[in-house]
């Protein structure tokens, strides 16, 4: 499982309409590209004859106001976390702990601060905490109204929690974001067939994948509404993402069109 950033990016214009995009980043941008934009047609991809990006693109006959969606979406796309994994597409608003070379080890971030503060780590999810998490979703919301992708989808639902019942984060954060964006809470359609461990407590990559495989299911009078259909799923931190990666896995044998996760934060390093 890959995780990076983009990079280095150029919109030029190449007349009648038409741009050049050049990239210094996976070819994955461009696939997202084209799933963002699907109004619009892509040339083949091509090196970039002076050296200065990897590679470039064209897109032709687009509408002036596009192209500046299509900017905003790239300069985006340097912010957040791309993690190439099983689903259409997942993104992680921040990395969770950076190096700090002054202390000589990993500090939480910015994001992965925010997260710290919101989740309910004993069950106190007070009003601050949910205050931080307010500040969550307004960055959750912005990400997904410059991503076409993520703005067209109809249903948002949280992974579920390993501890039913409990305050939870994602839950609160799912709850809000559809509020706020009018779309279906999906949340309660995804049901666990058998109880989990919290995956912190999971020591190898074998007994996470052991721990979510075959746990969850779709509630069988709402899978009707998720065949054909985007479905934004949510988590607050990716580490190896199994659990994110299974509840995606129901939901495209249930039908659903394209499943897109989205956390908070990505760990700088994945469990080996």
């Amino acid at each position: 499982m890959d995780h990076y950033q983009l990079t280095h990016f150029e919109i030029k214009d190449a007349g009648n309409n038409n741009i050049v995009v050049l990239i210094t980043g996976s070819l994955r941008y461009k696939v997202i590209l084209q799933r963002a934009f699907t109004q619009y047609y892509f040339s083949r991809t091509f090196e970039d004859r002076f050296g200065r990006y990897e590679w470039g693109t064209y897109i032709y006959n687009i509408d002036p106001a596009e192209r500046g969606q299509i900017d905003i979406l790239l300069k985006t796309l340097q912010e957040v976390v791309c993690i190439e994994d099983d689903l259409t597409e997942t993104f992680a608003l921040g990395y969770h702990t950076q190096m700090d070379p002054m202390r000589g080890g990993y500090t939480r971030t910015e994001l992965g601060d925010l997260v710290y503060r919101a989740k309910p780590y004993r069950r106190d999810f007070t009003s601050t905490r949910q205050k931080v998490a307010d500040e969550i979703v307004e960055r959750i919301a912005q990400f997904t109204q410059v991503h076409p992708t993520y703005a067209h989808a109809e249903i948002v639902a949280a992974v579920p929690p390993s501890m039913p019942g409990q305050p939870n984060l994602p839950v609160y954060l799912v709850e809000q974001l559809a509020t706020r964006l009018g779309k279906a809470n999906g949340t309660a359609w995804i049901t666990k067939g058998r109880s989990t461990r919290p995956m912190k407590d999971c020591a190898t990559i074998q007994e996470k994948i052991d721990n979510v495989r075959g746990a969850f299911s779709i509630t069988a009078p709402e899978s009707t509404r998720i065949q054909g259909r985007s479905v934004l799923v949510l988590d607050d931190i990716y580490q190896t993402g199994f659990t994110l990666n299974e509840v995606g896995r129901t939901l495209a044998i249930s039908g659903a069109k394209k499943v897109l996760g989205l956390v908070i934060t990505k760990t700088a390093r994945d469990l080996r």
